[in-house]
């Protein structure tokens, strides 16, 4: 007799919580495509170049300085890495995490790889950064140095503290 009850107490328990899953499952499909757009528009902000464009757009360039950016953007995107060569790279990741033994060896060899990868593209963008100042006039650097300094200030509150601080030191300023 005890066994039934419990038995039907599980039970009405686990219809109570599918028929609620289930009632809130529409609102979240509603949302779904609003939210989908919302993360896509952000990756889109976010992507490599999209805050360099922001800014040089912003600093009214004549038509020949557009022209040698767009070629100097053209040159950089030629050189990225072969999306072949980043989809075996993730088949190696895979390959490694499927293995019934984790191997240490192919692992450090995969994370140098990164590393080395990661040095180049920062090369890639200091080249980037520099071969666009040389096409900017004086004041366009300023002006584009000063657009630079007020994105890192943004972060920063009121008393200087970074906007990405840490629990330890609030909890450090408070005490």
């Amino acid at each position: 007799m005890m066994k039934a009850k419990t038995l039907l107490l599980t039970l009405s328990t686990l219809v109570a919580f599918s028929t609620a899953s289930m009632a809130a499952a529409p609102d979240s499909a509603e949302k779904a495509p609003h939210q989908h757009k919302q993360q896509q528009q952000k990756r889109q902000q976010m992507a490599p170049g999209a805050m360099l464009k922001r800014q040089l757009a912003s600093l009214d360039l004549s038509a020949e300085q557009k022209q040698a950016v767009a070629a100097v953007l053209a040159e950089h995107r030629a050189n990225q890495g072969d999306a072949a060569e980043r989809a075996a790279d993730k088949q190696a990741w895979q390959a490694l995490m499927d293995a019934p033994q984790f191997d240490e060896t192919t692992a450090k060899l995969l994370l140098e790889k990164r590393r080395a990868k990661h040095e180049e593209r920062q090369l890639h963008a200091l080249q980037l950064r520099h071969q666009i100042n040389q096409i900017l006039t004086v004041a366009q650097r300023e002006q584009l140095k000063n657009q630079r300094e007020e994105r890192r200030s943004k972060g920063e509150g009121r008393d200087g503290e970074g906007k990405h601080e840490g629990r330890r030191a609030k909890a450090e300023r408070s005490a």
